[in-house]
């Protein structure tokens, strides 16, 4: 089993649900990369489909743990070709969300920077498990 995909998946899984709870208690997040990671957690990109990103996100986290304990029990190539499938449209949402911080806000979350980064690392793993 990928212990470390279900690590970084829960590293995940906490970020964004600070994130979460940041935003329901509106309380500001406390930036060190970026000035304001208030101005982009409350754009109108926050959310795909009316569903805030975090939440998203947590349920990605979740997919991927459960994802890689079934695949630890029935090592299936073809679920592991989906399964990293959906990892990779994973991580074209978040290049395309880096993007809109980049040059549409013009401002940097440091968690969204770090979920780009923990998906980065998630795709990586999952190449080396799946694919290779």
């Amino acid at each position: 089993m990928n212990y470390w995909m279900i690590l970084f998946a829960i590293i995940g899984i906490l970020n964004a649900y600070y994130i979460y709870y940041k935003k329901k208690r509106n309380e500001k997040l406390i930036c060190y990369i970026g000035n304001d990671c208030n101005k982009v957690i409350k754009s109108k990109y926050s959310t795909m489909f009316g569903i805030p990103n975090e939440i998203i996100g947590m349920l990605y986290y979740i997919f991927v743990i459960a994802a890689t304990i079934f695949l630890n029990y029935y090592n299936i190539s073809l679920y592991a070709h989906i399964i990293f499938g959906i990892i990779a449209f994973s991580m074209l949402a978040s290049l395309i969300l880096l993007y809109i911080q980049l040059f549409k806000i013009k401002e940097y979350c440091d968690y969204c920077l770090y979920g780009f980064l923990i998906n980065l690392i998630i795709l990586f793993l999952s190449l080396y498990e799946y694919v290779i």
